[in-house]
């Protein structure tokens, strides 16, 4: 009977052996530390909220601006983080308005509690002021972000502050399609 006597293992096996793994796990880190990539929803996922845009007798839904590009923030009045989302809005919504983009700011908070904020009369961003039931469906996080393709559907939605940097791609990519 003969012993088979153990072969050396190939260079060429440990270098696989320490690559591949390797890749892998510098895959997931970049992904973990982009969590836009992360987020970007190949589903199509509907999403129709109505609001109440102050001064204006008329209930507004997200439906009524399908053909356009939007980035929908839920805010709160009470969230500093929100309002810094709320400009970061304001910034995509005055570089991309004409090729189609809009932002919308919705609260649960009512009319009077926007209007404190006088820097939203200035702003591209529409704020609204959504009814208590719907609110109860949503996100508790705030801000909590939605961009919508043209046919309403949800693309990416996160929680938390984006700067316009890390959200420009995705929205110059809805906007092409």
């Amino acid at each position: 009977m003969n012993q088979l006597e153990p072969q050396p293992i190939s260079p060429r096996f440990w270098a696989a052996a320490i690559i591949i793994p390797s890749i892998v796990v510098l895959g997931l880190i970049w992904a973990l530390m982009n969590p836009q990539s992360l987020m970007f929803l190949n589903a199509k996922e509907p999403i129709d909220i109505s609001f109440q845009v102050p001064g204006e007798p008329v209930t507004r839904s997200l439906s009524q601006f399908r053909g356009r590009v939007l980035a929908v923030t839920i805010w709160s009045p009470d969230c500093t983080e929100c309002l810094s989302q709320i400009g970061v809005l304001n910034d995509l919504a005055t570089r991309f308005g004409r090729e189609g983009m809009m932002s919308v700011a919705v609260t649960p908070a009512d009319a009077v509690g926007i209007r404190t904020f006088a820097s939203l009369q200035r702003m591209s961003v529409m704020p609204g002021h959504m009814e208590r039931g719907q609110t109860e469906v949503l996100p508790t996080d705030r801000p909590y972000t939605y961009l919508i393709d043209r046919e309403g559907f949800v693309r990416m939605k996160f929680k938390g502050f984006r700067e316009a940097s890390k959200l420009e791609g995705t929205v110059q990519k809805l906007l092409e399609q």
